[in-house]
């Protein structure tokens, strides 16, 4: 039973996952989609609008962990990969991580394997604790602007320390190393295949570290910018949620925008098992609605907007991962001809 779940887990989750969404559309009720989705008109061009800006930070805070290495790989194939891999994390049915492996390949050939494979890691993990930052501020916003019970209070405080504790967790990785510190505890737990995958690539693992940890330890600095502007690139686009409710006549604020964000993002990472988040968007924002007495079906809507926008800046990505690929085979068959004909001249 156990090794027929662990096998179809993704596929019980997807399953799972849509008859929640169904569900939920269902409720809100089709002909309401259609209304707002048709008061929405315009108001798109920005919603989506405003996801270049964010990926443009992104970017930016990706250069900024290249360090040197940005010269040799430069901001308009920075800005592609950025894209792109967003693009492919966002098809990607289980964990979301697709984009990761892809940034690896674009980048090995401008500055190799294994500082290709810290600087991406690196990057993931400075967006993950962009993240943290953003929830334990939303957390103390929480606890200072909403009436709340005695347990809610201590919920919010237990899930502060949670937060709080992987913060540290993630400084310290950054300090000293992320990948022999995972290495390590599989060993400890003596799993195997992992030990074996891990023990072929010890001597990348290390060089690895040491490039992840020169971020750090030599240019603190540059950690702490590459963070600023991953979590400038979170406030931005919580902009959207503010357009989103704006299109159908809701006069949010910047702080709920924020606010609506933040908890959102705090769900599906919590629930990032469940393939393509499906369901979880719609039920978290629709709880979310509830909290700061919007309708809650207006939750519905927002999620089916946020996946428009979505759907928008995948197909971009995909173009321009395919135009990146066919410049990439461009130069290189420029090279091999150059080279041929070099050949040919010596002789």
């Amino acid at each position: 039973m156990l090794k027929f779940l662990a096998k179809y887990s993704k596929y019980i989750f997807f399953l799972c996952g849509l008859i929640l969404f169904i569900g939920l559309i269902n409720d809100f009720g089709l002909e309401s989609i259609k209304n707002n989705l048709l008061k929405t008109g315009w108001w798109l061009v920005p919603i989506i609008g405003i996801w270049a800006i964010v990926y443009l930070l992104n970017t930016l805070s990706f250069c900024v962990v290249l360090g040197k290495d940005r010269e040799r790989v430069g901001i308009k194939n920075s800005l592609l990969i950025t894209i792109s891999g967003f693009a492919i994390n966002y098809i990607t049915p289980f964990a979301s991580v697709g984009g990761e492996p892809y940034r690896v390949y674009k980048l090995k050939d401008y500055i190799g394997t294994p500082a290709a494979v810290s600087k991406v890691v690196l990057y993931k993990m400075i967006q993950l604790f962009s993240h943290f930052i953003l929830w334990l501020l939303t957390i103390l916003i929480m606890l200072m602007i909403f009436t709340l019970s005695v347990k809610m209070k201590l919920a919010l405080g237990v899930m502060f320390a949670i937060i709080f504790s992987f913060s540290l967790l993630f400084i310290d990785r950054h300090k000293n190393g992320l990948l022999g510190f995972i290495y390590s505890g599989v060993k400890k737990l003596r799993i195997k295949p992992l030990i074996g995958f891990f023990r072929k690539r010890e001597k990348s693992i290390a060089e690895s570290d040491e490039n992840m940890k020169e971020l750090y330890n030599e240019r603190k600095g540059s950690f702490w910018l590459a963070v600023t502007i991953e979590f400038l690139a979170r406030i931005v686009s919580s902009v959207e949620f503010y357009f989103i409710l704006k299109s159908i006549g809701y006069d949010s604020s910047l702080m709920q925008s924020v606010y609506i964000n933040s908890i959102s993002s705090l769900f599906m990472n919590i629930f990032f098992f469940v393939p393509l988040e499906l369901g979880i968007r719609e039920s978290s924002l629709l709880l979310i609605m509830k909290t700061i007495n919007i309708t809650a079906g207006i939750g519905v809507f927002i999620a089916l907007i946020n996946r428009i926008r979505e759907f928008f800046w995948i197909i971009v990505g995909l173009l321009l991962a395919q135009i990146n690929s066919k410049k990439t085979l461009s130069s290189s068959l420029k090279s091999l001809k150059n080279g041929l004909e070099n050949e040919s001249i010596s002789i």
